[in-house]
């Protein structure tokens, strides 16, 4: 007899972290704009999301209608509240940012800008309509002087926004938790909306494999992502997490015997745009040594992610790269478990779903 699972909600996830009354306004659309209009800030919708049980919820708000500064959320849980949030209103009023406090659900909000792990972003002055000059950090005097808005905001890790001069020119500017940002030429295409999977028109300089593993070195630590991938299934259902665990158990020891080779790290569908013809691959920040055919398991992933049945999206191998083993297959796989859910994919739940039923199935 087929088990069909039963698949959580936004409901049921919150109704799991009761400590965290924050995360039921930031799952409840309805709900979250009314939150937003009667602080005076206008309609609001969640763009990412964050959670670590028992702690904290962070999210970014996108305006309705793509107009208006972005907002940064962050819910606490009850013993954090009294400590914790005072770092963030404390940054906003140094910055002078608009800031609002909800006691009742343990909620702040305040200005994208205020991301304390993103300290650029206070002299951008993201989507406030004021100019002002920005210089690459460690980069050969580069510069521009213009006002930005905010395209894309992965909180405490990255911000991508462009910026537009009086003169009409435009510069792309990626601002990095964890390494030096980036000023880069926009190139003509069609103009990105919030919400877009990738930044058409704008994309980096082409790097080949050799020249991004040179920059940056890596040597990939499969199994602790695929154990925080276990992780972050299971604050969604322990159903999942048990399932999702016991994946992680049967390829932990066939991964570590897996040869390592040159990889992009994070192939993924949205990571490709296409201009008259050619192809540019963004983001080679996690470029290096990782398992063989690691690229093509997680470009199959990202096609599940976007939708293509996962029996489908598995079977065609690139010509001459190396064909995945089920073991890197199912690992990629479950890390990219939890992403429907924090980026908010309109069906994440089936989605994960789809991604963790193939995982079992590659090892059966």
């Amino acid at each position: 007899m087929i088990r069909t699972p039963v698949l959580p909600t936004d409901a049921g996830v919150a109704r799991a972290h009761r400590d965290l009354p924050a995360l039921g306004v930031l799952l409840e659309p309805d709900r979250l704009a009314m939150l937003t209009q009667d602080l005076g800030l206008g309609a609001y919708t969640l763009d990412r999301l964050r959670l670590k049980p028992h702690a904290s919820v962070t999210a970014v708000l996108r305006p309705v209608g793509g107009v208006g500064p972005w907002l940064l959320a962050r819910g606490f849980a009850g013993e954090p509240w009294a400590t914790k949030r005072r770092k963030d209103l404390d940054r906003a009023a140094r910055l002078t940012l608009a800031a609002h406090e909800i006691p009742a659900d343990r909620l702040v909000v305040v200005a994208a800008a205020a991301d304390r792990s993103l300290p650029e972003l206070a002299r951008l002055k993201p989507d406030s309509g004021e100019g002002a000059r920005y210089r690459r950090r460690g980069g050969g005097g580069t510069s521009f002087r213009g006002w930005f808005r905010t395209l894309s905001h992965n909180p405490a890790r990255r911000w991508v926004g462009c910026g537009e001069a009086e003169d009409g020119s435009r510069v792309v500017v990626r601002v990095h938790a964890d390494r030096p940002s980036e000023l880069l030429p926009w190139q003509p295409g069609r103009p990105w909306q919030p919400g877009d999977p990738a930044p058409h028109g704008s994309w980096l300089p082409n790097r080949s494999g050799a020249q991004a593993r040179n920059s940056r070195p890596r040597h990939p630590r499969v199994a602790e992502r695929v154990n925080a991938a276990v992780r972050g299934l299971d604050m969604l259902s322990a159903d999942w997490g048990s399932r999702a665990a016991a994946v992680a158990d049967r390829i932990h020891t066939p991964l570590a015997r897996v040869p390592l080779g040159p990889a992009h790290g994070d192939l993924t569908p949205d990571q490709v745009v296409v201009d008259d013809g050619h192809l540019h691959v963004l983001d080679w920040d996690e470029a290096g040594d990782w398992p063989l055919g690691w690229d093509t398991a997680t470009w199959a992933m990202g096609l599940v992610l976007e939708g293509w049945p996962a029996d489908a999206a598995g079977i065609a191998d690139p010509a001459g790269t190396p064909v995945p083993t089920p073991e890197v297959r199912a690992a990629a796989a479950i890390m990219r478990g939890p992403e429907p859910f924090r980026r908010r994919h309109s069906h994440w739940a089936e989605r994960t779903e789809a991604l963790l039923a193939y995982a079992e199935r590659v090892l059966s």
